[in-house]
């Protein structure tokens, strides 16, 4: 009924390139605003959407929603940024997956490297032949593959080197424990996780960054890119494309005349 009546919308929360500062992508955010209830968390509406199997029509409504902001934003003039978007494990399974994605992606005319579908790790090892060959058409077509959630739980660095992606996403539990005084364990853990990244030839993202001890620990650690409240909250369509716009008139006031 909400997806029926336009109850849910998308906000984009932007990721940062660490080198630069500059906004290089967006990870897709699922929202439901009902009108008596008010702003509904995520966390309770979309293990029931996994659990009924909605989350199949309403995943397809996020990707194509999110693809063709994508595309917006880029017939705008804007500058060109990736998108992330979640996937869940029934999305995963359906039989057609690959193809409705591509149906989706081509349908924008979004140029390769534009879309980054987020896996956890265990979702993708969970039938890791089947999952295999779905990424693999997949990046075969430009489209990106990250690990979500990277870290806690699943981990694993035998099914790392099997699994076909691109980005790693750093998980939020050890950007937290970054920014200390001294660079103890925790350090050293983040650190090992960018550098077997970069050696597997994966760019990192981590998440949930909030403060400048902890951005100066990513940046230490060459962490590629990093997305949380000390960059920006998750923000309305409109409002990245401002701070888009902001970004290119910045950076054609520095281009040597």
């Amino acid at each position: 009924e909400a997806l029926a009546r336009g109850q849910l919308f998308i906000e984009y929360q932007p990721q940062v390139d660490l080198a630069t500062r500059c906004i290089v992508g967006v990870e897709a955010l699922l929202r439901w605003q009902h009108p008596v209830y008010g702003r509904i968390d995520p966390g309770r509406f979309i293990p029931l959407a996994e659990e009924t199997g909605m989350i199949v029509p309403i995943g397809d409504w996020v990707l194509r929603t999110a693809c063709a902001q994508n595309r917006a934003w880029r017939d705008a003039g804007l500058p060109g940024v990736k998108t992330a978007v979640n996937l869940s494990a029934r999305q995963l399974r359906h039989p057609d997956f690959a193809a409705r994605v591509l149906e989706i992606v081509q349908g924008e005319a979004l140029p390769r490297g534009c879309v980054d579908l987020e896996i956890t790790e265990g979702i993708l090892i969970d039938d890791l032949d089947a999952n295999r060959q779905v990424m693999g058409a997949l990046r075969a077509a430009g489209v990106l593959v990250s690990i979500d959630d990277f870290g806690p739980g699943y981990s694993s660095l035998n099914y790392l080197s099997e699994l076909p992606v691109d980005i790693l996403k750093m998980d939020g539990l050890f950007v937290r424990r970054l920014g200390g005084s001294a660079r103890a364990r925790p350090y050293a853990i983040a650190e090992a996780i960018v550098a077997m990244a970069h050696r597997l030839e994966l760019k990192v993202i981590a998440e949930c960054v909030e403060t400048l001890e902890q951005l100066g620990d990513l940046g230490a650690m060459r962490c590629d890119e990093a997305q949380g409240y000390l960059f920006h909250r998750p923000l309305l369509a409109e409002q990245v494309g401002a701070l888009l716009a902001r970004q290119a008139d910045q950076q054609a006031a520095l281009a040597p005349a």
